[in-house]
């Protein structure tokens, strides 16, 4: 007489461990997932689903086998416990890794249309910022001539750029920034010093110079007349009055101000701007363009920007670069430097 055996529950199919194993996994990308989606990043969507569905397929696979196995033992024969999820998981995770990497190469792709901000004068690290911003890579080359390795990148400033500032981005992908520590001078410049400094002259006196010129065959003076005081040479000649300058008193802030929006009304003249004759407006955009500049984080990416914005205002390259440069040189001539053509 066989005794009947108790079926055993499904949750005991799974021993504990490995459910402690892969469910803490299972959530944790399941969360990357959720967090991806809400951070518009599509492509990290695809990667948390497939790392999710590893230990979900793993679990799925360890309850079909026990199941299978319980099956047998009881009636003898191997009875089928129901569909094996592995074969549409495992094509399911190679498309959602492939699908990924579609998606992630599409998403870290620049626009092509997009342009190259410029980071010459600031530091590496604000740089490289300026750069991953735009979807771009920097790589440095030591501009000192030493071919040194960039450690810090905070204390290496930017000296020049390739491609330029300004330039399309198209197919770029990588911007080679020369680079110089703080205090340092490019091999450019200090071979420019080199060139410029005069050689040392030797230094004479006029004692020296009187001697020499004089003949030595000039008779000699009495010494009664060599004793006599020359009146002509120790004769204190007056001085002559130092021109007085009248200091002018400063400006106010309503005549700067004056000053500063003439001189952007004729530059837009000058270049031949079309500002509807709207003096106040063209005056306020302006300042308004500095104030931005003042308020961003990099001041020559804000000049890019300001850029870009006057061009999708209607106006053309030329134009946009001359009104944001008129701005610049009216209301805020700090950043001129940053001004690139």
């Amino acid at each position: 007489m066989t005794i009947p055996v108790a079926p055993q529950s499904d949750a005991k199919l799974i021993a504990t461990w490995k459910k402690v194993a892969a469910l803490p996994v299972a959530v944790f990308f399941g969360a990357g997932c959720v967090f991806s989606a809400f951070a518009g990043l599509f492509s990290g969507v695809l990667l948390f689903l497939a790392l999710t569905l590893i230990p979900v397929l793993y679990l799925l696979a360890v309850r079909r086998n026990a199941l299978k196995r319980r099956q047998a033992a009881a009636t003898g024969d191997t009875v089928s416990p129901g569909p094996n999820w592995l074969w549409l998981g495992i094509p399911a995770v190679v498309a959602l890794f492939v699908g990924f990497g579609f998606l992630s190469d599409a998403e870290l792709r620049p626009d092509p249309n997009a342009l190259v901000p410029n980071v010459v004068g600031t530091s590496l690290s604000d740089a490289r910022a300026a750069l991953r911003d735009a979807g771009l890579e920097a790589a440095t080359e030591d501009d000192t001539g030493q071919n040194r390795s960039v450690w810090n990148a905070s204390n290496w400033t930017a000296t020049r750029q390739s491609p330029e500032a300004g330039a399309r981005i198209g197919d770029t992908r990588t911007v080679t920034v020369g680079v110089i520590k703080d205090g340092e001078k490019t091999a450019a410049q200090q071979a420019a010093e080199k060139t410029s400094t005069p050689p040392p002259t030797p230094a004479t006196t006029t004692a020296s110079t009187s001697s020499s010129a004089a003949p030595s065959t000039a008779p000699a003076a009495p010494s009664t007349a060599s004793a006599a005081p020359s009146t002509t040479a120790t004769a204190d000649v007056p001085a002559p009055p130092e021109p007085k300058t009248e200091v002018p008193p400063p400006l106010t802030a309503e005549e700067q101000r004056m000053i500063e929006d003439a001189a952007h009304i004729t530059n837009l003249k000058m270049g031949g701007i079309d500002f509807g004759g709207d003096e106040a407006a063209a005056t306020a955009s302006g300042r308004l363009t500095c104030k931005y500049i003042d308020n961003a984080t990099s001041p020559s990416l804000a000049i890019l920007e300001s850029v870009q914005a006057a061009q999708e205002a209607g106006f053309s390259r030329r134009e946009a670069e001359f009104m944001v440069g008129s701005a610049v040189g009216s209301y805020c001539d700090k950043y001129a430097p940053l001004l690139t053509r």
